[in-house]
C-alpha cells in the first residue's frame, strides 16, 4: 500500500537510507524531514504540572513520573500486556510498592490498539488510556523515566534523554522489526527483580544511569534522527506538502 503514494517522509536519512534499502522504496520518493510529531519534545514549551492537571492529576502527590507503555499483540494473539509471566496485580503491585518508596506514581498507557482492561485498585498507579487523553507527547513530556517492550514510543522518548528501560521479552512481530535490539540505548531487563532494581537506581542516583547508558543512548540518538531532531520538522513537512500544492496546480 505504502509504495503506492509519491512521497514518503521519513525522519532522518538513515531511516531514508532503511527504507529504500529494505523495504524496496524508490529513492526518489523517500525524503528526510524529520518526525514532525516529536517536534515539542525538541520544543519542550509545555510544563509538567500543566500536562498532569490536563490528564486529571494532582502534580504534588509525587515527586518522579514513570510511565509503562507497552506494545499491543500485533502478531501474538496469546501475548500478555504485563512481562515475565506475571499477573497484573504482581506486576504493578511490584511497582505500586517502589512509587511509594521513591515518591512516585507509575502511569500505564497501553497501546491504542490494545483492548480496555481493568487495573487492580493499587496506590500510586494511574491508568492513562489513550481514547481519554491522546496527546502521547504530552504524556512523555510529563515523566520522569519509561519503562517499554518493543514500542516505538521509546524512540519518540529518546528525544528527551530521560532514563529508559526495555523489558527482555519476546517481540510479537512475525515480521520482524524495522528497529530490532541492536537500537536498543538504555537498561535491558528480564525480570522484575531486574526491573525494579535498575529502576531504584536510575531514580535514587540518575548519575549512575547515565555513567553506564549515556554513550549508547546519544549513539542511538544520532542514528535514527541525526541532523533532524531540531524541533523543524513540522516546518520542512509543511513545506514539502505545499511545494506539492504548488507542483500540481
Amino acid at each position: 500500500t505504502q509504495h503506492d503514494y509519491d512521497e514518503i517522509w521519513v525522519a532522518s536519512e538513515s531511516q531514508r537510507h532503511l527504507w529504500i534499502t529494505k523495504y524496496g522504496f524508490r529513492p526518489e520518493i523517500v525524503h528526510a524531514t524529520g518526525y514532525a510529531r516529536t517536534d515539542c519534545l525538541v520544543e519542550r514549551k509545555y510544563s509538567k504540572n500543566d500536562i498532569l492537571r490536563s490528564v486529571g492529576i494532582d502534580p504534588s502527590q509525587s515527586e518522579k513520573w514513570i510511565l509503562y507503555a507497552p506494545t499491543w499483540k500485533q502478531d501474538s494473539s496469546s501475548r500478555n500486556l504485563f512481562p515475565f509471566g506475571a499477573k497484573p496485580h504482581e506486576f504493578l503491585g511490584a511497582l505500586s510498592g517502589l512509587a511509594a518508596e521513591m515518591n512516585a506514581t507509575l502511569l500505564l498507557r497501553a497501546h491504542l490498539n490494545s483492548d480496555e482492561f481493568r487495573t487492580p485498585d493499587l496506590d500510586r498507579v494511574v491508568q492513562i488510556p489513550y481514547a481519554r487523553y491522546p496527546d502521547t507527547e504530552a504524556i512523555l513530556l510529563a515523566c520522569d523515566a519509561l519503562i517499554c517492550d518493543w514500542s516505538s514510543i521509546a524512540f519518540d522518548y529518546l528525544l528527551l534523554d530521560r532514563p529508559t528501560y526495555f523489558l527482555d521479552v519476546e517481540a510479537p512481530f512475525r515480521k520482524g522489526l524495522s528497529l530490532g535490539p541492536e537500537y536498543r540505548f538504555g537498561a535491558i531487563v528480564s525480570g522484575m527483580e531486574q526491573l525494579i532494581s535498575e529502576l531504584r537506581m536510575g531514580l535514587t542516583h540518575p548519575e549512575l544511569y547515565w555513567c553506564k547508558h549515556e554513550s549508547r543512548h546519544h549513539e542511538i540518538k544520532h542514528v535514527v534522527y541525526g541532523a533532524f531532531a531540531d524541533g523543524r520538522a513540522s516546518e520542512r513537512c509543511a513545506n514539502r506538502l505545499l511545494a506539492s500544492i504548488r507542483t500540481a496546480n
